[in-house]
């Protein structure tokens, strides 16, 4: 990236696939070249850099226009124009880069700081065999639990982790089944990149709960979470069938 750097974004071909099955060739390759630069530089296409990509095309301005006017596109007044989903996914990556760095730079902190500590206290106190910087494998085994203790102490997104607890807790119990909770944490981050609010999905558990107690619906065909989300499920109505009055 210019600006900001990343480790990788998230692309789901299907998605993908789905969302551009009405669309011409020339759209799809424009909205991904544009998606492509989002990515990169997790920001907008600023009005300057359009002809450059796309100035060889004949009638170029009119294929932007109706990617904004369909709502691939969004179009700020300066003229930049940007996909709120491929932003989604370039701030993600930018926030995962960016925790990782944090943590890098906190072990070698800890590892430079306990070595440190250690040299100065040996060269003072001096060492049984007489060497100034005493036993190296003791110094790493030192660097190694402290940096371990840093990196245990460091929660490197507690709102996420706060969301997903929620989420969890407010799906419907599959026990005595399984419903692996960790693909599902996966599938759940991947929601919130792709620009889903987290209180989106868990209200859609909290209405998919409620409608399998009205129903009484056997655990065992309670979806798995992560076939859930995948599903989007949060997005379905999840309505208990009305009865009719019982008559006495």
């Amino acid at each position: 990236m210019t600006h900001k750097r990343h480790s990788y974004v998230e692309f789901y071909p299907s998605d993908w696939l789905a969302g551009t099955s009405r669309m011409t060739r020339l759209q799809r390759s424009f909205l991904f070249d544009i998606c492509c630069y989002i990515w990169d530089k997790a920001a907008d296409v600023p009005a300057a850099e359009l002809p450059l990509m796309f100035g060889d095309i004949e009638d170029w301005t009119t294929i932007i226009d109706n990617l904004v006017a369909s709502g691939k596109l969004y179009r700020n007044s300066d003229g930049s124009v940007g996909n709120v989903r491929a932003m989604a996914q370039a701030k993600k990556a930018y926030e995962l880069w960016r925790r990782k760095s944090r943590g890098g730079k906190a072990g070698a902190d800890a590892r430079w700081n306990v070595a440190s500590e250690s040299q100065e206290n040996q060269v003072s106190q001096g060492t049984p065999n007489g060497n100034a910087l005493g036993d190296p494998m003791q110094n790493q085994n030192q660097n190694h639990i402290q940096n371990q203790k840093i990196m245990s102490d460091w929660n490197p997104c507690p709102d996420l982790d706060e969301a997903f607890r929620d989420f969890w807790q407010a799906y419907p119990s599959r026990n005595p089944h399984p419903n692996p909770e960790m693909t599902a944490r996966r599938e759940f981050e991947a929601a919130v990149g792709r620009g889903i609010e987290p209180h989106e999905i868990i209200d859609g558990a909290r209405r998919y709960a409620e409608y399998s107690r009205s129903e009484k619906i056997d655990p065992l065909y309670i979806k798995q979470t992560v076939t859930w989300l995948r599903d989007e499920g949060w997005r379905e109505p999840h309505t208990p069938r009305r009865r009719p009055p019982l008559v006495l």
